[in-house]
């Protein structure tokens, strides 16, 4: 395979110029290590205080506890779309038709996720009192 003598010149002249700015670089980092950061490597380690640690589990702390608020918001939000959609389910569920079983599985359905969010939203301190009460009963006939 033969070469261009023109590509090969230029790449020559390339490599020199990147060269010189390597060593310059390099030239310029000693300097800036004699005046600057040599002073700093012969110094005593930095004591630090005992406080860090207990800060840093405050912050992991009050994190967690901010992702639970948003768990928690997003929970109620939850709850509420799927009441609405149990309200609109159990207006439009007629009992009879195919369609009708249908919908009526489905709102059966909806009802234990509806019972599983609720018991999720409650807590301790104060249970939280569902708006609207969840019906136990069956709505549809099989």
């Amino acid at each position: 395979m033969e070469y261009d003598e023109v590509v090969m010149e230029t790449l020559s002249q390339r490599i020199k110029l990147l060269l010189s700015e390597l060593k310059q670089l390099v030239f310029s980092y000693g300097c800036y290590y004699d005046t600057r950061i040599k002073e700093w490597c012969d110094k005593t380690e930095m004591e630090l205080s005992p406080l860090g640690p207990a800060l840093k589990n405050i912050h992991e702390l009050l994190a967690n506890f901010v992702m639970l608020l948003e768990a928690v918001g997003l929970t109620r939000r939850s709850h509420a779309a799927c009441r609405a959609l149990s309200e609109s389910l159990h207006v439009s569920a007629a009992p009879g038709a195919a369609a009708g079983e249908e919908k009526c599985r489905r709102f059966e359905v909806l009802q234990q996720c509806l019972v599983t969010l609720e018991d999720t939203i409650q807590t301790d301190a104060v249970p939280w009192k569902a708006r609207v009460e969840i019906p136990t009963t069956r709505r549809c006939h099989s």
